[in-house]
């Protein structure tokens, strides 16, 4: 069998959100959050089965979801993973490197985004909400998803590859963006 620790978990609702607030203030005065995050990767498991009737991440609401992850080892550090994950709003498989600023490759037969978790024009966040994730925080992305809908409009393939540009730059690029309809196709770099 495999070795190592491996982690089922089902919840009614699951507020990653919360949970990524709560860690961050809990950080030590004065420690790195990097330094921080490579000590408690010692401390995952090796594999995850997930169940959540409802989960929220990145602001998003997502219902029905079952995730499968397994843990690699990484020389670079940070984790690696990769599984697959089904959910009412999508599906596929998909392949993370958390060293360095991360790197997220997935594989998506279906993907609906729909307004929940977007703030109405002029509003604000709910009280003790999770501060919304700035794009430096994001990983580089490779993301191909076969059936792309927004607010319930069908708007066919999507193709997107963003990456965080060399030092001493900042911030994050869009290197490939593409979507593709039966009836146009819409690309650039």
């Amino acid at each position: 069998g495999d070795a190592g620790v491996r982690a089922a978990a089902q919840f009614d609702k699951l507020d990653l959100d919360a949970w990524r607030a709560l860690a961050e203030r809990l950080q030590p005065a004065g420690s790195s959050g990097a330094a921080t995050a490579a000590a408690a990767t010692d401390y995952l498991p090796q594999q995850i089965a997930l169940q959540a009737q409802q989960l929220v991440v990145g602001g998003r609401r997502f219902s029905a979801l079952r995730l499968d992850a397994t843990r690699r080892s990484s020389t670079g550090g940070g984790a690696n993973w990769s599984g697959n994950v089904d959910a009412a709003e999508l599906a596929g498989s998909f392949d993370y490197a958390g060293g360095g600023d991360g790197r997220l490759k997935a594989r998506l037969t279906r993907l609906a985004l729909g307004r929940s978790g977007l703030p109405e024009a002029g509003g604000t966040a709910p009280a003790g909400a999770a501060k919304a994730p700035s794009l430096d925080d994001l990983p580089a992305l490779d993301i191909v998803v076969d059936a792309f809908q927004l607010a319930g409009k069908e708007l066919g393939k999507l193709e997107i590859q963003a990456s965080h540009p060399p030092p001493p730059a900042a911030g994050w690029r869009l290197d490939r963006l593409a979507l593709a309809t039966p009836e146009a196709r819409l690309s650039g770099q």
